[in-house]
């Protein structure tokens, strides 16, 4: 039997927010993935092409990335010699390729995007659409992308419907790696992390722990400010859902869900450990001879159907 390997897959849902109002306009995500399809953007050294494939599933949308890369290749070596020599391509006519398969049910709202360390992340995702719209787009719509990660309790929401904040906790390590990957990321979501993050890089320091809290409601009937706890949490959730996903260690909340005179509705809420850790699998070759594409598709369209009910439950 064929030896294969496993590839992750991200489970998020997708926030379109115009930032124009004109109702008679409105953007969806399926609108995007139609006005992308056939595309190509690029960057110093790769080029990245969105294509949507042809599916049985209701309510779906299937598609792949194709990462090519024509710069900056590494070279070749001979195993018996120690010698090194270029390889055999052409880069004005030919790129290394890869791929990153994804899936999109409208009905949810939900997408599975594939994670591939030589291929597209989400964030550089977002990049293309906000340059290809820029070029070609209506210039009467504007929006904002955004790509929550999903949580298997619902964790965001249960967040979101706390009435009293009573502890905030974060850790992050390598912020010299996270800061040189998101050194051209000028987002203002993105603001708050950064400036931890090179106080930290000041002190020499290589985890960085942020923790707010209140002795309780006794003594802090407010709790913590809801708006600036949030704009942290957001801040630190667009790390963990691009490449730096890794450094995130910690993203913990705890506060209460309803009556915070009542013990025992305290919650405490864990964004990093409750989301989805599912992968496809593919098959190992020697040499490839494509992307796999029709592999890939089966692949994250039988995890969708295993999934399926518990996404349903926690959505509806």
């Amino acid at each position: 039997m064929a030896a294969k390997k496993p590839k992750r897959i991200e489970v998020l849902s997708t926030k379109v927010k115009q930032l124009v109002d004109s109702p008679e306009s409105e953007m969806t995500f399926e609108d995007i993935l139609i006005f992308m399809n056939g595309r190509k953007c690029y960057d110093e050294f790769k080029e990245y092409e969105l294509k949507l494939i042809d599916t049985k599933l209701n309510n779906c949308i299937v598609g792949i990335i194709i990462t090519g890369q024509n710069k900056n290749l590494p070279a070749k070596r001979d195993r018996a010699t120690g010698e090194f020599h270029p390889l055999n391509l052409d880069p004005d006519k030919e790129t290394l390729s890869f791929g990153n398969i994804f899936l999109y049910d409208k009905s949810l709202n939900i997408l599975l995007y594939e994670v591939n360390i030589n291929g597209c992340y989400i964030d550089k995702f977002v990049s293309c659409i906000y340059q290809e719209w820029q070029k070609d787009g209506d210039d009467d719509i504007k929006f904002d992308l955004s790509f929550p990660v999903l949580s298997r309790k619902g964790e965001y929401e249960r967040l979101l419907n706390m009435t009293y904040y009573k502890e905030f906790f974060v850790e992050l390590t390598c912020p010299q790696e996270i800061l040189e990957e998101y050194k051209d990321d000028n987002s203002s979501i993105l603001s708050i992390v950064k400036r931890h993050l090179k106080d930290g890089i000041q002190n020499n320091t290589d985890s960085i722990i942020i923790r707010y809290s209140t002795f309780g409601k006794k003594e802090n009937k407010e709790g913590l400010a809801r708006r600036p706890l949030l704009k942290v949490v957001d801040s630190v959730r667009y790390l963990f859902n691009g490449n730096q996903k890794k450094n995130v260690k910690a993203l913990k909340i705890k506060g209460y869900l309803q009556d915070p005179d009542e013990k025992c509705t305290m919650k405490p809420v864990n964004l990093v450990t409750d989301t989805f850790n599912i992968f496809i699998k593919l098959t190992v070759k020697l040499l490839l001879t494509d992307i796999q594409q029709s592999e890939r598709q089966q692949e994250i369209e039988k995890l969708y159907i295993k999934h399926l009910p518990e996404f349903k439950y926690i959505i509806k």
